[in-house]
C-alpha cells in the first residue's frame, strides 16, 4: 500500500509574486511559507508519492 500525500499548489504550496491569479513565468512565484520545501522533503523521505495539483492550462 502507497502512501500519497496531494496539495493544491496554487496557494497552499506557493503564492505569486506578481499578485497575479496564477504565476505568468517560472519566475513568478515563492514558496507559501519557507517550511514548504523542508516539509515535502520529509515526506518523501517517508516514502510518501507526492501529487500536486493544479487547475492551470498549459502545465504538465
Amino acid at each position: 500500500c502507497s502512501k500519497i500525500a496531494a496539495f493544491d499548489m496554487d496557494s497552499t504550496l506557493i503564492n505569486v509574486k506578481s499578485g497575479a491569479k496564477f504565476a505568468k513565468n517560472h519566475a513568478d512565484w515563492v514558496w507559501w511559507h519557507q517550511t514548504v520545501p523542508k516539509k515535502l522533503a520529509e515526506l518523501h523521505k517517508e516514502g510518501y508519492r507526492l501529487i500536486i495539483f493544479t487547475n492551470q492550462a498549459g502545465i504538465e
